[in-house]
């Protein structure tokens, strides 16, 4: 009598049907599953939501700003006043559809260095006479401005005796003010609060860690989901030497991230109403923006 031989496992007809029944079900589960997710995310991206470009340093270097002005796309230039191209610069920017604001020079430190921050600047310990006779003249020569913000400024802004009479002159002239947020202790939200000035905050810098076009790119994404999460978002870029045709090239490739993403480019004055600007900066924007 021949000893049985013990079989441990016998793959069956049957078996190999159970795994591919098996498989098909986990594979179909998997895909589910990440399609659940893509459809999540394109959803997230696809949320509405407008970005108020800023372009600040109008009125000097000449890099970048033709081209800056010439792009087929909204844009608020802030222009310095009293400098040798700022007339020029301000017409050139309405002629092209641009909106513009007063770039104001206002002190940044007890050694500022008159070649960066300008040749008429608002200090502190000027009288409230003096800082709206320097209000009257950069308005009256650039007439188109319809809002103002901050060139430097990291001093000035944190003083009300320096805000106090330029918020009176934006109510007065019917101007918003946009913070540029750089320094941490502004009183430019608290003083516009009680004078009744339209106020507004930059978010983001384009060009503060790295001056390249991938930078520039890297912080317009950036923007793009603070825009998509409420509802809009202003940022600051340049012409000049802090950004030129880096922030001229980054802007236009963008182009078709903000179509795709359900972004429109707004100017600054279109976002007035937006309540969430009435809020205080993150305190990593306004750590960037005190090295700005």
């Amino acid at each position: 009598m021949k000893p049985k031989k013990i079989r441990f496992f016998t793959l069956e007809r049957w078996h190999l049907g159970l795994i591919c029944v098996c498989f098909t079900v986990l594979s179909v589960f998997l895909m589910t599953q990440a399609y659940g997710r893509a459809v999540s995310t394109e959803g997230e991206a696809l949320q509405p939501g407008r970005i108020a470009i800023v372009i600040d340093d109008f009125g000097r270097q000449r890099k970048g700003v033709k081209e800056m002005l010439e792009l087929d796309v909204k844009l608020t230039a802030a222009v310095i006043p009293f400098l040798e191209y700022s007339a020029e610069d301000a017409t050139y920017a309405a002629e092209h559809g641009k909106e513009v604001i007063l770039h104001l020079p206002m002190q940044a430190t007890t050694h500022d260095i008159p070649s960066h921050i300008g040749t008429r600047t608002i200090k502190v310990g000027q009288s409230a006479e003096e800082i709206r006779a320097l209000l009257s003249d950069a308005k009256a020569e650039l007439p188109q401005a319809v809002g103002a913000n901050i060139h430097m400024g990291t001093l000035a802004c944190s003083k009300r005796e320096v805000m106090e009479p330029i918020m009176a002159f934006m109510k007065e002239n019917q101007m918003f003010f946009l913070d540029s947020m750089t320094s941490r202790k502004s009183v430019c939200k608290e003083v516009a609060g009680e004078v009744g000035v339209d106020f507004l905050q930059n978010r983001v810098f384009l060009e503060h860690e790295e001056k390249s076009k991938a930078y520039v790119k890297k912080e317009l994404e950036k923007a793009i989901k603070i825009a998509q999460k409420t509802g809009s978002c202003i940022v600051i870029g340049h012409v000049g030497y802090e950004g030129g045709m880096i922030t001229v090239n980054g802007i236009r490739e963008m182009q078709d991230a903000f179509q795709k993403n359900n972004i429109e480019l707004v100017y600054v004055s279109e976002l007035v109403t937006d309540s969430h600007y009435t809020d205080n900066a993150s305190p990593q924007t306004q750590q960037n923006a005190e090295q700005t």
